[in-house]
This record gives structure tokens, sequence and C-alpha cells, in this order.
């Protein structure tokens, strides 16, 4: 009985939330009371209502897009065979599109996918589950990050016996970490957070920075000279919002500082070659060489030449270079751009386009990148090619297309190879994913039988 008396009062508490403000519609059902559909009415979204209700000209049936995602989401009070007593609740996609019925006034949602299931059994249990793969696993903060401050309060609270003085500071500074609910207690400041998570010592200061910074500068932390690693903390530097955003989890933190040092660098040192300053933290990344946050433009560019020299010396070693499996592997730009295949093709396009292409062939190799050269108007053209998947699909973008010296081409030029890229993008995609699917269907891979 008792998991029957959690859930429900849990479920009462839920809806006291959303009952006891206008910002919610909440629909419930006769057939049990203990489930309800709950959602999230955008600000100035009764006014557009009453736009649209006073226009004459117009169907009885109106579908519109919001600028700002509508929250939906399911919560239902269940029952095993067994009596056992679950709370469950469905959290939709961002929702943004709307349909409005001007016979009833009333509206719907467009509903998307489930992204998320939330399991709670009882004071201890609780499980979420992925819709891309349908693997429990025990809920964390992260899978809160989408709802009200209020909900996510109440169900933390449930989950902790003591105190979760820290929850405030991750609410406010809108930092969701994988952390389980019931060890947000064993964190009592930012500092400690931070301290336990890196097993690092910090000094108090780091209190007073908001979360995405001072994760950003713990990850960077092991990179930086020992002798300059506490200055980070005193640096004046507004953290760029590009970097504000990223992926908390523990494999991209090497990301997460190499972007943060960049943006660093890049505040302080406003008119470097921002090619010449990526390359050379990436290098040093990749070399595990500490990162010289103090240096000056001059500075860098001796630093990144000597790290590539370093590189292209270790790359020698490497004969043909092989693209692993991903969609740049089926990638074929029309014949005016030439594939470099080998580290001797990326040696010598370095020599002739005075660039430190030559470095780039263990990226190559491990699937970041692949690297092109062509000849358009009369210029001769180092192009690196990328690719980003975004819900489940895939996308190639043109991260460098310079000229001799690492002079950035013409906008037209760009353009041109652009467009080359898009043309080509869909048949590559395309084959990557046949490739992936009869992998996947094979009996041997690996040279094991599949089981």
């Amino acid at each position: 009985m008792n998991d029957v008396n959690f859930c429900h009062k849990l479920y009462d508490d839920i809806m006291k939330i959303y009952n006891d403000t206008f910002a919610y519609r909440v629909t419930t059902y006769e057939d049990n009371p203990f489930k309800a559909q709950i959602e999230y009415i955008p600000v100035g979204f009764n006014d557009l209502i009453n736009h649209i209700t006073a226009l004459d000209s117009i169907s009885s049936c109106v579908q519109f897009d919001l600028k700002e995602s509508v929250f939906l989401l399911n919560i239902e009070v269940c029952t095993k065979e067994t009596g056992e007593c679950y709370l469950i609740i469905h959290v939709y996609s961002k929702l943004k599109t709307v349909c409005y019925d001007l016979s009833s006034k009333d509206w719907n949602l467009k509903t998307g996918n489930i992204q998320k299931k939330i399991f709670i059994f009882s004071e201890k249990d609780v499980y979420s589950m992925s819709n891309t793969n349908h693997r429990y696993y025990p809920t964390n903060l992260k899978d809160l990050s989408i709802f009200p401050k209020e909900l996510i309060s109440i169900l933390v609270s449930r989950f902790n016996d003591t105190d979760t003085y820290i929850l405030k500071d991750f609410i406010t500074d809108n930092f969701f970490p994988p952390v389980r609910l019931n060890e947000i207690c064993l964190y009592h400041n930012k500092k400690d957070y931070l301290e336990k998570t890196f097993k690092l010592s910090l000094p108090k200061s780091v209190n007073k920075l908001p979360l995405n910074q001072s994760y950003a500068v713990c990850c960077a932390l092991k990179y930086i000279k020992p002798e300059q690693q506490q200055l980070i903390f005193t640096l004046k530097y507004d953290f760029d919002a590009k970097y504000k955003k990223y992926n908390i989890t523990k494999r991209k933190r090497e990301s997460i500082a190499a972007n943060y040092l960049k943006s660093l660098l890049s505040a302080r040192l406003v008119d470097i070659n921002q090619s010449v300053l990526n390359d050379y933290i990436d290098f040093s990344l990749q070399l595990c060489k500490p990162v010289d946050i103090l240096a000056g433009k001059k500075r860098i560019v001796k630093l990144h030449n000597e790290i590539t020299d370093e590189i292209i010396e270790k790359s020698n070693k490497l004969s043909k270079i092989t693209i692993p499996e991903t969609p740049l592997k089926y990638l074929k730009l029309p014949k005016e751009f030439v594939l470099l295949k080998s580290q001797k093709a990326l040696i010598n396009e370095g020599r002739i386009n005075h660039n430190c292409v030559g470095a780039y062939g263990q990226d190559i190799i491990s699937g970041k990148c692949v690297i092109y050269s062509a000849n358009i108007q009369n210029e001769h053209l180092t192009i690196e090619i990328k690719f980003i998947k975004i819900k489940n699909e895939y996308k190639f973008y043109v991260a460098q297309c310079y000229k001799a010296c690492n002079i950035p081409c013409s906008p037209d030029i760009l353009a041109y190879v652009r467009e080359c890229l898009a043309k080509c993008s869909d048949k590559a995609i395309k084959k990557y994913i046949k490739a992936v699917k009869k992998m996947k269907h094979s009996p041997v891979r690996n040279g094991k039988e599949a089981k």
C-alpha cells in the first residue's frame, strides 16, 4: 500500500502546481481520477487566439506555428496485475504547431513522438526510458531539464532524504547534469559538485561563476599550463554564448575544453587568424600538450607551427589514409574537387597552400573530416568537409575553404562549393544509411558471427 499512497500523493502534488496557474491547460479524464494531460501555454498565446478569432477571411480550422515550443506531458497512476502501483510521465518532443477550431473555439497541439517516459515506483525507484533505444536507466536531473522548475523541485525532493541546496543553482543556471535524482543531496554547492565530479581542488570563487562556465573551466584545466591554471578563475572574460550549450557527458569533456579555450583566446586576441588558433588548440589536445592561455598572436603562430611539424612528423608513418564508416566515406564531389587520400598528398597540399593540412591525417582516420583540394576561378583551395547528426539526420558542411596562407576564399566561391556539396549530399547519406542497414543484418560482422 505504501507505493499506492506515494504515487497518489505525488500525483496530487504535481497537479496542484498546474491547477493553481493560468499558464497551463489541464485536461482530466472521467475514467481515471489519476490521469491528466498538461499543456504549457506560451506568453501571448491567448492574445494570438483572440486575433485569429476576429478574422473573417479564414477557414473553420487554422494551423499555425509558434516561435516558442509548447510543453506537453501526460501523467497517470497505473496499477500492475500484482497490485503494484506506479506513476508514469510521458514527455513529448518539443511542439510548435497548433490547430485552432473556430467552431468549437478550442485548440489542440499537433502531437509529436514521445521523447521520454519516466516511471516512478516508490520513494527510491524512478527510471527513465528513452524513445531511441527503449532501455531503462535510473532517472537523472538531465531527464527533467524540459520540466518547469516547480515540477523539478517536487520530484527531486521526493527522492532525497536531506535538503538539496544545489538544486536552486542548477535551475537558476539552467544547468542539468546527468546526476541521479537521489544523489543530488550529496552536493552542497557548486564548488562541492565540481570538485567531486572532476576530482579537483577549486577556489571558493567558483561558486560565483555560472555552472555552464565553471564546468567548462574544469574540463579545460587539465589542458592548461600548470602555472596558469589558477589564472583562469580570475580572468575577466564573458563566456561566448555559442559555447554555452553543450552535452554534459564525460566523453564530451575534451571537446568542451577545446571550445572553451578557443572562446577564451578568441575574446582576448580579437584579430587573430581563427583557423590558426583552432588548429593550435586542437593539435595541443591531440598531443596532450598544455595550452598557453597567455600567449600573444605571434606566440600562438609560433606554437602552432611547432606543433604542426610535430604532428606531421608522427603522421609520416601513415601511407594510405582510410576513411572510416561515416557519411564522409560515401561523399563524391565533382571531378574538379580532388580528395586527398594519403599522408603524402596532405603534406604536399600543405606545402602548396602554405597551411597545416598535413597534420589532419589523424582527424580523417577518426572520421572527423575529409580534405579536398580544388582549382576554382584561378584560385587553389584547400577544403575541409565535416558532418553533423541532428535528430537522426545527417548534414554535411564546409568547415574550411581557404586559399594560400589560410586566407578565406571569396563569398562567391564559398557559395559555389556549398552548392556542389549540397547536390552530392543526399546520395552520399542514402548510401551510408543503406550500408549501415546491410551491416546490421549481415550474419558476420567484424570477423565474428553475429549473435
